[in-house]
């Protein structure tokens, strides 16, 4: 759009050209003055170019008169075209050229200086025979416009020709801009004809493109569209660069300005490259498509500005140079823009930028090569310049206008949808099962939709907007709810799913979940909240189960083990942290396995269920109570000290022993053993109270059951528990390590006679710490914690695999008598391993006798009943441990099919002295002959013990009178009692 400007005043390629022109004409011969041009040979209707006739030189020193100048004959070179063009150059320039007047008339003529751009201009014409001077003009853009000889926007001199005379003319032209100097001589009439039309040519354009700028303007101001506006201040700074490059603004706008009549067309050039760079980020939408791309048109305005702005700062030959630079910048980066995004990204806008700036530039190519003859130098040639500008506002102005074609559809488009969209939302707004609302600022509903009627039980949506116009008093319900909405409301402008529970017309409660945002009114600009709720009230009811199954116990309701012990956490900080005391109480129901077995498992559950609420009498809200599982239970009593924690303890022992069960006409009495430990400062963790507490409950029920054990710090109870605990552990690596040992005890006959075979009982020792320790020291750690089954097993392994080692030991063997537990003989586990045990070692079942007391008997009876049973058909033989201490052993004699009887060593300790003893003893003794079962007695210790045996027929006896114990394996040393010799001494066995 700029290349007028360009071609006339481009410093590379005008400069390129003249020091082309100086290199040819220096290598040739000085050039002198041309042949006079005839004033007969002008055309009446146009101009005669006077460039073939001018010839030039350079005054660099700035020291040449006009005189001189006529006179030199060295030094001239010709014009390369047929106009001035030297580019951009500081020095003086003198022309010369000969005028004839070869009429017999008097000739008015009119010299042309068709470049309005030009400094000081000094015009003398000489008379060629005498030499005199007889016409002297001076003008320029440095001088106000009224001094021009003729009031054209270019330089016009008139010239008065004498009849048949020559003349020489010389011009001295001194100027800032690029040094150009078209030449024409023109008659007059011919002259205003050519300047008139040209004036209309100019006009035309600079109205064209005035009221396109006008229209694109009132676009802007319509639409608000930026691109609008930066095309119509494109097109003004254009408009103002043809004014100034035209010499129009300098005739009509401010002819009393030079100076501003210069810097005018750089100050044009400025806001027009500026605005055709925002035009081209806006057009293209760079801030979209290519941020890059766009910050790179930011800096092109920015710097557009700055040279505009430098124009009255900096010289103007510097300035003009600076916005050439602009111009070439802009256009290339706009026209490879275009071919980018319409190449490349097939955006259709760009292809107007293409085209457009294509035609331009074809437009100015073809003035370029006519200014170098070429191409005919043609009438449009001499305007390609401004029908490429008119090419690139007409195509930009149809891209616009198509824009706004494509625009307004895409509007009526849109409004189709929005239409659409409006009605789809309608019908989902009044088919939703979801109430969707409006709500002003004053909290009132202004919109509802039918299911939000519904919800808070209003027959429409009217009769709700009408009668409860004010939204707070139903949702949220709670005043604290209201104020969280409103704070989430004024922070994040939003509700995404805020749970409250609202009131519904009866005043009914309800929970929802409320989806809102605030938005404007598009009318009164005030804000609205608007968005739609949801009825949760199932979901929370299903949520409030499920965290009650999560924390309480499904069968009684009370708390669970996990919510006991986090509430447990609790009590156990406020207790350090706040030095309270607390009280915590674990209790185990005795005597609850013989419901189990008895009556079933419904039968069990419903015990639970009614000791459960007999519990709950006893505490406080404040409290807590647990099942922790199976029919252990917990209490956490909450600022009780530890005196007060016992008594109610006792309270609830003394409930539960006075409660009686019913259960299918059979009635049960159940007890209770409670474990009291306190919950104060430096008390421990969850996990050690529990602990503590455990161990006070079992030594409740060691010291008989039913019984209130409180935990005491000076106690040793408590420290032996706990020592047992640790015990366990100890079992446990002694077994892994082979640290136990086994013994045995001879069984001899009480008659003395010949025996076949050894027959003996084995015995377990433990090896610690260099020490050998006794069965008591750790049999009961083991059946209170669970450990004995593993023992047992380590029991039969080891000694069956001795046996198959040492097989004349198995040869010798008459029988071997084997403990096993009450807790080994309840698993069903124990029978499968043992047939394992004897076909894995091959040990002859006949040789076995499997011990069994008669309290585990009892407490397992079926399933003792069925080990009896598959053993013996085996081979095994069984014998009943420590009978007679029992309270039902006559009873339960018959159902066990047994071989032998162990009669129990408290009957035998004061047999010599005790009477009732004798007769215990004599009638076990009886009535196991009767069931034809062998009689043992345990704990002999003396002779008279062994003879007053023999007199009431007791088989066979045992005790230190027979055989104190003696080693028989130590798996960890490898030994047997084949390759030790026992010894004893003075003090007895060691």
């Amino acid at each position: 759009m700029y290349l007028r400007a360009l071609l006339y005043r481009s410093r590379l390629v005008l400069r390129v050209l003249g020091t082309v022109t100086t290199l040819f004409f220096a290598l040739s011969l000085p050039a002198l003055a041309k042949d006079a041009v005839p004033l007969s040979i002008m055309p009446d209707d146009a101009g005669l170019p006077l460039g073939a006739h001018v010839v030039y030189q350079i005054d660099q020193d700035r020291n040449l008169a006009a005189d001189e100048v006529r006179k030199l004959d060295q030094g001239w070179n010709s014009l390369a075209t047929d106009n001035l063009n030297l580019g951009f150059t500081s020095d003086v320039v003198w022309l010369r050229f000969k005028l004839e007047n070869d009429f017999t008339l008097l000739r008015s003529i009119y010299l042309d200086i068709n470049y309005p751009l030009l400094d000081d201009i000094q015009f003398t014409l000489f008379e060629a025979r005498t030499g005199e001077p007889v016409q002297f003009i001076q003008a320029g853009d440095d001088l106000p416009f009224a001094q021009r000889p003729i009031h054209f926007p270019n330089f016009v001199f008139p010239l008065a020709l004498e009849p048949l005379t020559d003349y020489v003319a010389v011009m001295r032209i001194e100027t800032t801009s690029a040094m150009q100097a078209p030449l024409t001589l023109w008659h007059p009439d011919a002259l205003a004809t050519e300047k008139y039309a040209e004036g209309e040519l100019f006009g035309a354009i600079i109205g064209m493109i005035a009221i396109m700028a006008l229209y694109n303007l009132f676009l802007w101001l319509s639409i608000r569209e930026s691109a609008y506006f930066y095309y119509s201040l494109c097109l003004v700074g254009y408009s103002g660069v043809e004014a100034s490059l035209t010499g129009v603004s300098y005739r009509h706008a401010w002819p009393n300005s030079p100076q501003w009549a210069q810097i005018s067309v750089v100050v044009s050039a400025g806001i027009a490259l500026f605005a055709l760079a925002m035009f081209t980020h806006r057009f293209l939408k760079l801030g979209e498509r290519s941020p890059g791309l766009g910050k790179v048109f930011y800096t092109h305005a920015l710097l557009c500005l700055i040279v505009a702005a430098l124009a009255f700062l900096v010289p103007y030959q510097i300035a003009i140079q600076l916005a050439l630079v602009m111009v070439a910048v802009v256009a290339l980066s706009t026209y490879a823009a275009g071919i980018y995004f319409w190449a490349w990204r097939r955006v259709t806008d760009a292809r107007y930028l293409v085209i457009a700036f294509t035609l331009f530039t074809v437009f100015a190519v073809y003035l370029i090569l006519s200014k170098f003859t070429l191409v005919p130098r043609t009438w449009l040639a001499e305007h390609a310049i401004h029908f490429g500008a008119i090419s690139v506002v007409a195509l930009l102005s149809f891209a616009l206008a198509d824009r706004i074609n494509r625009e307004k559809l895409a509007r009526e488009q849109a409004q189709k949808n929005a239409i659409a969209n409006l009605e789809r939302y309608r019908i989902i707004h009044d088919e939703s099962m979801e109430g969707r609302f409006q709500i002003d600022s004053k909290g009132r509903f202004t919109s509802a939709n039918p299911a939000l009627a519904r919800i808070f039980g209003a027959s429409s949506p009217d009769a709700l907007i009408v009668h409860h116009p004010d939204s707070r008093a139903l949702m949220p319900a709670r005043r604290e709810k209201l104020h969280e909405s409103m704070d989430l409301l004024t922070r994040f402008g939003k509700l995404d799913g805020f749970e409250a529970e609202c009131r519904r017309m009866d005043g009914s409660l309800f929970w929802v979940a409320v989806y809102g945002r605030v938005v404007h009114d598009p009318d009164t600009r005030e804000p609205i909240l608007e968005g739609s709720l949801v009825d949760i009230t199932d979901r929370k009811a299903g949520e409030q189960k499920l965290n009650y199954l999560a924390s309480h116990d499904t069968l009684t309701g009370l708390l669970n083990r996990l919510k006991f012990d986090k509430r447990l956490q609790t009590a156990i900080l406020s207790a350090s942290r706040l030095n309270d005391s607390h009280a915590l109480l674990l209790m185990d129901l005795d005597q609850f396995k013989i419901v189990n077995d008895t009556c079933g498992h419904s039968a069990g559950d419903q015990l639970l269920k009614q000791i459960a609420m007999l519990f709950q009498r006893h505490i406080r809200s404040s409290d807590s109570l647990a099942r922790l599982g199976g029919d252990e239970f917990a209490i956490l009593l909450h600022d009780v000290p530890l005196p007060e924690a016992a008594e109610t303890a006792q309270r609830l022992r003394q409930d539960v022993a006075d409660y009686r069960f019913n259960w299918e006409d059979k009635i049960f009495n159940v007890g209770i053993s409670i474990g009291v430990v306190p919950v104060i400062k430096d008390a421990g963790t969850v996990g050690e109270l529990l602990s503590l507490a455990d161990t006070a409950c079992y030594a409740a029920k060691d010291a008989g059951r039913n019984r209130v054990f409180v935990h005491d710090e000076e106690s040793g109870e408590i420290v032996r528990r706990q020592n047992e605990m640790e015990l366990v552990a100890v079992i446990r690596e002694a077994i892994s390590n082979d640290d136990l040992i086994l013994y045995h005890q001879k069984i001899a006959t009480v008659k003395g006679g010949a025996v076949k075979g050894e027959r003996y009982e084995l015995l377990v020792r433990m090896r610690r710490n260099g020490e050998i320790l006794l069965p008591g020291a750790f049999l009961p750690a083991a059946e209170r914690y669970n450990m004995i089954i593993e023992l047992d097993r380590w029991v039969i392994d080891t000694y069956f695999r001795w046996l198959s080692e040492n097989p004349d030991k198995l040869e010798g063997l008459a029988q071997a008598n084997i403990n096993l537990s009450g807790q080994s003989v309840g698993t069903t586990e124990l029978t499968s391993f043992i047939l394992s045990a004897f076909k894995r070692y091959n040990i002859p079942a006949d040789k076995i006798c499997f011990e069994i007391t008669e309290s585990a008997a009892v407490a397992s009876i079926n399933e003792t009943q069925s080990l009896i049973a598959t053993l013996r058909e085996l081979g095994c033989r069984f014998a009943l441990d420590d009978f007679g201490s029992g309270f039902a052993s006559y009873g339960y004699l018959k159902s066990l099919p047994v071989t032998c009887l162990k009669i129990d060593g408290c009957f035998i300790r004061d047999l010599l002295t005790d009477p009732v003893d004798q007769e215990m003893v004599s009638s076990m003794t009886r009535v196991a002959h009767a069931m034809g079962l062998e009689v043992v007695a345990e704990y002999v210790e003396t002779a008279g013990i062994m003879e007053r045996l023999g007199e009431l027929k007791v088989d066979y006896a045992q005790g230190w009178h027979i055989h104190k114990p003696e080693l028989l394996v130590d798996r960890k040393l490898a030994i047997s009692s084949s390759s030790i010799t026992p010894w004893r001494s003075s003090s007895g066995f060691r």
